[in-house]
C-alpha cells in the first residue's frame, strides 16, 4: 500500500456555510473536508477546490465540468458514472477509488497519482495526462477500447504493466525498457504511437505521418474525423513540447501540413476550423521555443554547455539515443536544423555546414554519424562553410554498431594532407588540397554525383589567416563509394 500523509484540512466551510446546501456550482474552497456532504447526483461545474479532502465519499453520477482541483485527495471514494469534462486536476491523488462508467472528456491531469483505482468502461477521449503515475491496477483499465485518443506525457507506469493495449489507441507513452513492439494496425496514428513507444520516432517520420493523416481526413472524412483532428492537435502539442525538437523542425511540420491542406482541395469547413487551430498551436510553440533558445544561449554565452544542449536537440531529430551520445563527443558547436541544413557557429561567428547531408540516406544513419563525427573532430578549430545541392547517395553501405563506430571514428590517420577514416570494412579519405579559390567562389561546396559515388567539396577558411589569404582556401574533399 502506498504510504501517504493524509491532508488534515481545517474545516473552513460546512454544508450549512454554503449559500444553498448541496449546491456546489461555482464555489471556491480551500482546505475543506467533505465529510457530511452528499455528493451523489451533484453538479460541481466551475468549482475551484484547493487542498480539499474526499474520504470514503460516494460521488456517483456527479458532473464535474470546467472545474479546477489542485492538491486534492480522493481516498476510498466511489466516483461511478461521474464525469470530468473540460476540467483541470493538478497534484491530486486517487487511492482505492472506483472510476467506473464515467466520461472523461478534454480534461487535463498534471502530476496526479492513481493507486488501486480502477477504470472500468470509463469513456475517456482527448484527455491529457502530464507527469502522472499509475500503479498496475490503475493502468489495467486504461487498455479498454473506451479509452482512446488521449495523450500521456512523461507518465510513469509500473514496470510489469502491459502498456501495449494503451499504446494501441493513445499517444505519448515511451517504454521504460528497450522494445521493438509493433502494431499490425494500418492506422497511421497507431503506427506513430508505437514508433514513439519503442523510441524509434524521428522528426521526419512524425512530420510525414502527421501530414498524411491530415490529407487522409480531408480527402475521405469518416464519422470520427473531428475527433481525430483534435487528437492530432494534442499529439503535435505533446511531441513538440516533450520531445524538444528544434524550432525549424517545427516550421517543417507547419509547412508540410499546410501543403497537404492545399493539395486536398477540400471544402470541409468543420475540418478547416480545427486545422486552423492546429496551425496556430504549432506557431505558438515555435515562438515559445525560439524565445527559450535565445534566452538560454544568452545565458550560456556559447560555452560547451550550450553546445551539448543544442547539438543534442539537433541530432535527436534523426538519430537514436546511443548515436547521439557519441556524436556529442565530436560536436563542438551550436547546431540547429533548417530543412536539412545545420547552422554552425563558432563563438559568435555564424556559418553553415552540411546542407542535406543528414537526410535521404536510406537506413544507414550510423555510417553517416561516423563520417560526420570523424570530420567534425578534425575541423573543430575552423569556421566552416559547406553548401550542397541535391541528394547525396549513401556514403557507406554496411551498417555498424555503436561501439565499433565509436572506436573507428577515433582511429583517424593523418599523413601530410591526407586524413583516412576507417569505417568497418570500408575506407574513406579526406584529402586536404591547396587550390586557388576566389573568396566569393559560388561553386565551392557543390556536390557532384557520379554513378554510385558521391563527392562533396568543402571550403575551409582559417579565420586567423583570412586577412593574408583572401584569395586562397583549402578544399576538403570527401569521397565515398557503395
Amino acid at each position: 500500500m502506498h504510504q501517504l500523509s493524509l491532508l488534515t484540512p481545517k474545516t473552513l466551510l460546512s454544508t450549512n456555510s454554503l449559500e444553498k446546501p448541496g449546491s456546489y456550482v461555482g464555489i471556491e474552497l480551500e482546505g475543506y473536508h467533505f465529510s457530511d456532504d452528499n455528493l451523489d447526483y451533484q453538479f460541481m461545474n466551475g468549482v475551484s477546490l484547493r487542498g480539499c479532502l474526499f474520504k470514503s465519499k460516494k460521488i456517483r453520477h456527479t458532473e464535474v465540468r470546467e472545474a479546477l482541483f489542485q492538491g486534492c485527495q480522493f481516498i476510498e471514494c466511489d466516483l461511478t458514472s461521474s464525469d470530468f469534462v473540460y476540467s483541470k486536476l493538478i497534484s491530486c491523488i486517487f487511492i482505492n477509488c472506483r472510476l467506473d462508467n464515467g466520461e472523461w472528456l478534454e480534461s487535463e491531469f498534471t502530476s496526479c497519482h492513481f493507486y488501486n483505482s480502477i477504470f472500468n468502461h470509463t469513456t475517456m477521449n482527448l484527455t491529457i495526462f502530464n507527469n502522472c503515475k499509475f500503479d498496475k491496477e490503475s493502468s489495467s483499465g486504461l487498455g479498454d477500447r473506451s479509452v482512446s485518443y488521449n495523450v500521456f506525457n512523461n507518465c510513469k507506469f509500473e514496470y510489469n504493466a502491459d502498456l501495449c493495449p494503451i499504446v494501441d489507441r493513445n499517444f505519448g507513452i515511451i517504454s521504460p525498457i528497450p522494445t521493438n513492439a509493433e502494431s499490425d494496425s494500418e492506422q497511421l496514428l497507431t503506427k506513430m504511437s508505437y514508433l514513439l513507444y519503442s523510441n524509434r520516432l524521428t522528426v521526419n517520420e512524425f512530420v510525414n505521418i502527421s501530414s498524411q493523416v491530415v490529407y487522409q481526413l480531408l480527402k475521405t472524412p469518416n464519422r470520427s474525423y473531428l475527433l481525430k483532428i483534435k487528437y492530432l492537435s494534442l499529439i503535435c502539442r505533446s511531441y513538440l513540447n516533450y520531445q524538444r525538437i528544434s524550432p525549424l523542425g517545427i516550421q517543417r511540420l507547419e509547412k508540410s501540413i499546410t501543403q497537404k491542406i492545399q493539395q486536398s482541395n477540400s471544402n470541409n469547413e468543420e475540418i478547416f476550423v480545427e486545422l486552423t487551430q492546429l496551425i496556430m498551436t504549432i506557431r505558438l510553440i515555435f515562438g515559445q521555443r525560439m524565445n527559450e533558445i535565445e534566452s538560454k544561449l544568452a545565458e550560456l554565452d556559447y560555452e560547451r554547455d550550450a553546445i551539448v544542449v543544442s547539438s543534442r536537440l539537433y541530432f535527436a531529430e534523426r538519430y537514436t539515443e546511443s548515436q547521439v551520445h557519441f556524436l556529442q563527443e565530436y560536436i563542438e558547436d551550436y547546431c540547429d536544423i533548417d530543412r536539412g541544413a545545420v547552422k554552425y557557429s563558432v563563438k559568435h561567428r555564424s556559418t553553415e555546414i552540411l546542407s542535406y547531408f543528414l537526410t535521404n540516406f536510406g537506413n544507414t544513419p550510423v555510417n553517416l554519424a561516423v563520417l560526420l563525427g570523424a570530420y567534425l573532430s578534425a575541423l573543430t578549430l575552423f569556421n566552416v562553410t559547406v553548401q550542397a545541392a541535391g541528394n547525396i547517395k549513401r556514403i557507406f553501405s554496411a551498417s555498424i554498431g555503436r561501439n565499433e563506430a565509436q572506436a573507428e571514428t577515433k582511429s583517424i590517420q593523418r599523413s601530410q594532407n591526407i586524413i583516412k577514416i576507417l569505417v568497418g570494412k570500408h575506407e574513406g579519405e579526406i584529402a586536404l588540397k591547396t587550390e586557388q579559390l576566389s573568396h566569393n567562389e559560388e561553386q565551392a561546396g557543390k556536390v557532384l554525383e557520379i554513378g554510385d559515388s558521391a563527392q562533396l567539396e568543402i571550403t575551409i577558411q582559417y579565420p586567423s589567416e583570412m586577412e593574408q589569404t583572401k584569395d586562397k582556401g583549402i578544399v576538403l574533399h570527401i569521397e565515398g563509394k557503395e
